[in-house]
């Protein structure tokens, strides 16, 4: 609708004949353009209806409240997660506002995560990944807040993935599982946006929501002592070596690409700091 009622108003203004040649949605474009490749008509292919008024207001998210309570539901979850956790605890200093700084930004972007889904997903594989996607951006708040409360650390990969000999706890396996599905699903974005990043979707929303609390969780607590964890580093390495890549290429005129790789570098530190679990 931008596009389009900006370019009409250019050629009234200088007076040159436009062609809008697209009157329908073409979503079979979708395979071969992204999201937005099959969403450049004037009227919607299925019902045949106009889908802006010229001149007239367009809203980016028809259905945000739905998409806010969403948000205020994780945000609730989120600090019941830690009440919980917490209980029968002293609390730790400033818990709350780390947990707080730990909700928001997932809650906000949760909706979006959601909107997203259906938008960005044309096969059975997008659908898995997208959904899984929007699965960590739900359970990282979740799960950061009841470690917070808790005072329990981040784990390494080799908790969940070795033969450490150590008695492994639910949250610690939880919190494993989820941040190993995140950087795997972080990593095959990235080296997408590096080697193949023509129409391609950037889903900066779900890696902030997934990135934020591992951050602050890592920052809430002490890091335990230890040799540097060599997969995380290698992923680490692997995420700031593509970040190095996709902003040149992208260039700051692409808000989306700049914010995904701000989350990256996030990503990044927070492995770099991990640290091998005893053998």
């Amino acid at each position: 609708a931008l596009a389009i009622q900006q370019t009409l108003t250019l050629a009234q203004r200088d007076k040159f004949r436009l062609n809008v040649i697209e009157a329908f949605d073409q979503p079979w474009k979708r395979w071969l353009e992204g999201s937005v490749g099959g969403n450049w008509g004037i009227f919607d292919r299925a019902t045949g209806t106009q889908k802006f008024t010229f001149g007239g207001a367009v809203s980016n998210h028809p259905y945000w409240l739905a998409q806010a309570i969403a948000g205020i539901v994780l945000a609730a979850l989120t600090f019941a997660a830690a009440m919980a956790a917490g209980r029968g605890k002293s609390p730790t200093a400033l818990l709350w506002p780390r947990i707080a700084a730990l909700a928001f930004l997932p809650a906000v972007l949760f909706g979006w995560t959601l909107e997203n889904v259906p938008i960005e997903s044309f096969s059975v594989g997008g659908w898995l990944r997208s959904l899984v996607f929007a699965a960590i951006a739900a359970a990282a708040p979740v799960l950061c807040a009841a470690a917070c409360a808790s005072a329990r650390p981040l784990p390494p990969f080799a908790t969940l993935l070795g033969r450490s000999g150590q008695p492994r706890n639910a949250l610690s396996v939880a919190l494993g599982i989820v941040l190993i599905a995140l950087v795997l699903l972080s990593i095959q974005d990235a080296l997408g946006l590096v080697f193949d990043p023509r129409y391609r979707d950037i889903p900066f929303a779900p890696l902030t929501g997934g990135v934020v609390p591992f951050l602050v969780l890592v920052f809430s607590t002490r890091r335990p002592a230890g040799t540097r964890a060599m997969a995380e580093t290698v992923a680490a390495a692997a995420l700031a070596t593509s970040v190095c890549y996709i902003v040149p290429d992208e260039s700051f005129a692409n808000w989306q690409a700049i914010w995904f790789c701000a989350a990256l570098l996030g990503l990044a530190v927070i492995l770099i700091r991990a640290r091998d679990a005893p053998s």
